[in-house]
């Protein structure tokens, strides 16, 4: 269902250069020649600095067109759909953001908590500085966390990463990654993390505010428009490879989130494909 996203590695890429730090890699500058679609689990936070190419990312309630200069800010746990552009060169900088880090960062009077993955965009200066070759990636890492405290909702956005990086809900999201299109219940969710309905409800609406199986069904719709876009399944495969057993339902959940039903989406995609020849 979804891949876990680990040492900055994601088929089909070429990775132009990693960093480690005590054996592990912290940093890497990758590169994608064309379209590439993954559904990935996400296990540590990750910033993502787009620097050529364009991509779209869906983490359940949002989705974002990402063009160079943007950043991509994605809290450990997450579930991520990415779908790389066909018919561009794709590079972007990523790095993981270590506790200690966000300590030196994080306002701990900020009250209001970014709920979900975040867009912002990066100051001209950085994408001149990030373009040179003898750019550090410590310059550049520093550079990026300055640019998103300096933000309007800086502090609450790296609140958002510093609550997602200690809090306990990683079983919630391992779960889910294998198991997103199976889990019928409150119940399920609850027995296979271990604790009760009431534990994972407080964990689940402190950390994204908003229900355990509200959150199931924002994942479910992610997964759904990223098949849209990215396979030749029909509507109703579409809808019970994610998880819905009822196609109305998936109509209207799909509606809900993408403003547009999976029918409109997909003569939308088939009039793109016989303008540009491609999806």
């Amino acid at each position: 269902m979804f891949t876990t996203y680990e040492n900055f590695t994601a088929g089909g890429q070429q990775s132009i250069h990693t960093w480690f730090h005590a054996g592990n890699p912290w940093a890497a500058l990758n590169a994608f020649h064309g379209k590439a679609n993954h559904s990935l689990y996400i296990p540590q936070t990750i910033i993502n600095l787009i620097t050529s190419g364009q991509k779209n990312m869906y983490d359940g309630s949002h989705m974002a067109h990402l063009c160079p200069g943007d950043i991509y800010l994605i809290p450990q746990g997450s579930l991520i759909c990415s779908e790389i552009l066909p018919q561009t060169y794709f590079e972007s900088f990523s790095c993981t953001v270590p506790l200690p880090l966000l300590w030196l960062y994080v306002d701990e009077k900020v009250e209001a908590v970014v709920k979900h993955s975040t867009k912002l965009q990066v100051p001209q200066q950085w994408m001149e500085w990030l373009a040179l070759p003898h750019i550090s990636p410590i310059t550049a890492y520093h550079g990026i966390l300055q640019t998103i405290q300096q933000a309007p909702s800086g502090n609450a956005i790296l609140q958002m990463l510093y609550k997602a990086t200690v809090s306990e809900h990683r079983s919630v999201e391992e779960v889910l990654q294998y198991q997103l299109a199976q889990i019928q219940s409150l119940d399920e969710i609850a027995a296979a993390c271990y604790m009760s309905t009431a534990s994972l409800k407080r964990k689940m609406q402190a950390i994204y505010g908003k229900s355990p199986m509200k959150y199931v069904w924002e994942k479910r719709a992610a997964l759904a428009c990223f098949l849209m876009r990215t396979s030749e399944l029909s509507i109703r495969d579409v809808a019970f490879t994610s998880g819905f057993q009822d196609v109305s339902h998936f109509h209207r959940t799909f509606k809900k989130y993408f403003g547009r039903t999976p029918m409109q989406l997909k003569n939308e995609l088939y009039s793109q494909s016989f303008t540009t020849g491609v999806l």
